[in-house]
Order: C-alpha cells, then structure tokens, then sequence
C-alpha cells in the first residue's frame, strides 16, 4: 500500500532507475502511478496481459523473419553448388519446403507456449521503464528457458545468416578458380556487397542484445542490464526499417520484380490512326 506523497514518490524512483524489476517494490494491480508529479497511468493485470500480448507478436515477427532469412542462406548454397538436387522431389521437399514450413510453424508455437501459456500473474513489470522493464516470466524466473531464446532462436540464426553469405563469396570465387574461369572481381564485389549488406543488418540488430542477454544469464542479472532498456533493444528494429531499404539499393533483379508487380495492370497501347 501506498504510504503518502514523499514515501510513494521515492518508491516509485527506486523502481524506476532498478535494474531488476523483480528486485524493486512491486506497486498494487489498482494503484495510480505518478511520475515527477507531471504523468500519471493507471497500471492494472489487463496493462500487463496487453503488452505481453503485444510483446509475443512483435518477437513472433522478428523471430519468424530472422529464421527464414538463415534457412535462406543457407539454401542459396544448395542453388547455386548442388541445383541437381532439387530435381527430386522427395529432396525437394526435404531441403527446399520442410525448412521454410518450419521457421512459419516452430515460432507461434514456442512463444505460444512460453509467453502465453507460462505461468505467470504479471506483477513483475514496471510500468516507468522502457518496455515496462522488458519482464517476460520466462526472462526473469527460468535461465536455461530464456537463455535457450536468446543463443538459439536470436542469436544462432544471425550467426549463421553472417557465416554463410561470407562463406558463399569465397566458395563461389574459389570455384572459378577450380575450374579456371575468368574472375569478374566487379561481379564479385557486387555479390559481396549485397550479402555483407544484409549479413550486417542482422549482426547489427541481434549481436549487441545477444551479449548483453547472455551476459544477463550467466554473469549477473544487471548485466548491461539498463543500457539494453534504454538502446539496445532498439537496435532491433533496424532490422525491420532498414532491409527493405538495402534490397532495393542493392538488388535490381528485387527492383525490377516490384516494378513489375505494381505495373502489370498497366498496358500500353499503341493506336494506329490514318492520317
């Protein structure tokens, strides 16, 4: 319970300049929450449902798009050094389908499971931190649960997407070399680009607050634990903002297919009159 003016205003800056939201005083579910005297919100049950509703769908996202691009990557390998494989269509489904079925199938599940499903009755968020102090139940209460997240599903992928495209330059250069073709080195450098392009986008994004959540696991809960709050998490949506804008700079062939797209309905005529 709230106790007067100068109590609550000092409980409150102790929950919000905490590092660990489970650490600080955690307010009732129908208290009014003020902040230096100016905003006030009410924070209830519902507020955390809602945004631990918002949460799962946003990370179902960036989790879905992150998986789909390391599948992406590294079947591009499969294209271009082994294509033959893809005419079997029992190899064409193992390879080319199953794993694209996957990254839309295992992702709304395991945050299904973990986020909505796992026992929790949200008195961990703090309402004056960013991203309510970023609580998930499964972040806070079980290690190996979330750092399984972290290292599998955020940080692998983005590892994998890097590793893969800088291997594809060298083993397409060092295959011409094999067979002694004539190098195009500008066709090369525009290949490198455009995978290290889209590689550093995600290293980006992912690396920083892979880290910093790995860190907060095995090292200490405070573990960059506020400079994650305040930037790293929003190094995140970089991925999202940026990569279409490095596609369409860097890829003309995604060019022309856009263009072509929105222009089909367009036909141009050419009348003949006499004159």
């Amino acid at each position: 319970m709230l106790r007067n003016n100068e109590d609550e205003d000092d409980d409150l800056m102790d929950i919000s300049n905490s590092l660990n939201p489970v650490a600080g005083d955690i307010l009732d579910n129908d208290a009014v929450v003020t902040i230096d005297q100016a905003v006030s919100f009410s924070s209830s049950s519902s507020d955390a449902e809602l945004y631990d509703e918002a949460d799962s769908n946003l990370f179902l996202l960036f989790f879905i798009f992150e998986l789909l691009m390391a599948v992406i990557s590294i079947q591009r390998h499969i294209f271009v050094f082994q294509p033959r494989l893809l005419n079997i269509r029992l190899k064409r489904y193992v390879i080319y389908y199953f794993p694209l079925l996957f990254c839309l199938i295992y992702p709304p599940i395991f945050y299904l499971i973990i986020i909505v499903f796992y026992p929790c009755d949200g008195t961990q968020w703090v309402f004056s931190s960013n991203l309510c102090g970023y609580a998930n139940c499964y972040l806070l209460y079980n290690k190996m649960l979330s750092s399984f997240a972290w290292v599998i599903n955020n940080g692998l992928p983005s590892i994998i997407i890097f590793l893969a495209n800088v291997v594809l330059v060298f083993r397409v250069i060092q295959q011409k070399r094999h067979r002694q073709q004539l190098i195009s080195w500008k066709k090369q450098r525009r290949m490198a680009l455009q995978l290290l392009a889209i590689s550093s986008v995600y290293m980006i994004g992912w690396i920083p607050n892979l880290i910093s959540g790995v860190g907060q696991r095995i090292i200490s809960p405070n573990f960059l634990a506020q400079i994650q709050l305040d930037y790293l998490l929003d190094l995140i949506y970089i991925v999202c903002l940026s990569l279409p804008w490095v596609c369409c700079r860097l890829l003309p062939e995604f060019n022309k297919w856009i263009w072509k797209l929105f222009c089909s309905g367009y036909v141009i005529r050419n009348d003949v009159r006499p004159t």
